[in-house]
């Protein structure tokens, strides 16, 4: 409380140099104030904590008792002593201030050190309760779990169990984690998630949907490629001409576009094809997935399509389909809304014949055509184009501002 006594107040302030005669009940008085106002700072046994000792101290600003209850009543400013007139009258002050004068040069005066009831500070007033009765030296940090248990961390190091009113000396061994399965990490992820959804919560969406499409059902996904020594991971790619090809590992992330943080990333070498990725998703129906050419799958989109799961991406243009109908789109209704074609098309997947939507779009910024593939029957054609506008917020290309 006194600790930071580190600038001159100057003058005299109304009500600061009372004196106050040092006699037995002012001292005990004080004794009984000094765990609740003081010890936070300078120790329970005036050993000093965040604040310096208070035994054989000699203080920059006098030892006297003008000098210390000034310090006390008017605190310091730009320090952590704050100004104790606002939580102690004066006549609690004139108790603290001999306690602290005679303790310090006579230790046999300062209390036991017992557990206070009660702590208060500017802002709250805490009860205390004891939780913990051996076993606890010097922590540095607690993570409460419930009323009887917490981890607990040392300055020493280690991570620890607190339960029953003892601390476990064994410390938790994080190298355990090494031998569990990434499923764990990745439960234990989706977990937090969830629990924290409301204060994870805003939205990616660029641009204006209609009405039958919940932003909150819209998921967009794409890879990344760090490379990294071909010796760590598989090499990606094709081999150059010199026979060398760069190692690599790819991650894959899951965003939803009303979340401000990816829901699933997954990792895998970067030879491995992206449509691998597509079986590590668990899709609900409702959901719109939007991604990127990369991601061929027909057997997966005929399976999302009977469960009611969505999908719009890129079409490769190797790829082979049959027009079964097609929209009529006037010239003029192409130039104002982009959209070039609106076709019912079919593909041939391992599970059968799978039916599709292919849009063509026009980007009116720079005349470049983009082709769509979807199941989305149901909504218009410039709602798909926008929808995978929206795949750029995931990975922010120069295309970006292209429709």
């Amino acid at each position: 409380m006194i600790a930071s006594c580190q600038s001159n107040s100057g003058g005299n302030t109304t009500g600061t140099d009372k004196q106050t005669s040092v006699d037995s009940l002012a001292i005990k008085t004080g004794a009984e104030l000094y765990p609740i106002y003081c010890a936070g700072c300078h120790g329970r046994q005036f050993q000093g904590s965040s604040g310096p000792a208070l035994v054989n101290t000699t203080f920059k600003h006098g030892n006297d008792f003008g000098s210390i209850r000034r310090s006390i009543y008017e605190g310091v400013p730009s320090t952590e002593m704050i100004a104790y007139s606002n939580l102690l009258s004066d006549e609690q002050i004139d108790q603290i201030t001999p306690y602290i004068i005679e303790a310090g040069k006579s230790p046999e005066l300062i209390v036991e050190d017992s557990m206070p009831s009660r702590v208060k500070t500017l802002h709250y007033e805490l009860e205390i309760e004891q939780m913990v009765s051996e076993g606890l030296e010097r922590p540095r940090a607690f993570e409460f779990l419930n009323a009887d248990s917490a981890l607990v961390t040392f300055s020493k190091g280690g991570l620890h169990w607190l339960a029953g009113g003892k601390v476990d000396p064994q410390a938790i061994h994080i190298d355990y984690d090494r031998n569990r399965k990434s499923d764990v990490f990745g439960t234990l992820y989706g977990l937090l998630v969830h629990y924290y959804q409301q204060s994870l919560s805003g939205s990616y969406l660029n641009g204006m949907l209609e009405k039958s499409v919940d932003v909150k059902q819209i998921k967009i996904f794409d890879s990344t490629t760090f490379t990294l020594f071909v010796d760590i991971f598989t090499g990606a790619g094709r081999n150059k001409i010199t026979g060398r090809k760069k190692g690599g590992i790819k991650a894959h992330t899951l965003l939803s576009l009303h979340s401000l943080i990816p829901e699933v990333v997954w990792m895998s070498a970067a030879s491995k094809n992206d449509k691998d990725f597509l079986g590590q998703l668990k899709p609900q129906e409702g959901e719109v997935y939007i991604f990127d050419k990369g991601y061929v799958n027909y057997s997966y989109y005929h399976d999302w399509t009977e469960k009611g799961v969505f999908y719009v991406r890129r079409l490769n243009d190797n790829e082979r389909y049959e027009v079964v109908s097609e929209e009529k789109i006037l010239e003029r209704d192409a130039e104002i809304t982009g959209v070039l074609k609106d076709q019912i098309v079919t593909l041939k997947s391992e599970k059968g014949t799978l039916s599709a939507r292919l849009v063509s779009f026009k980007s009116l910024a720079n005349g470049k055509v983009y082709t769509f593939l979807s199941n989305m029957f149901d909504v218009t054609a410039t709602t798909i184009a926008r929808l995978y506008k929206n795949r750029w917020e995931i990975d922010r290309t120069a295309d970006a501002a292209l429709l």
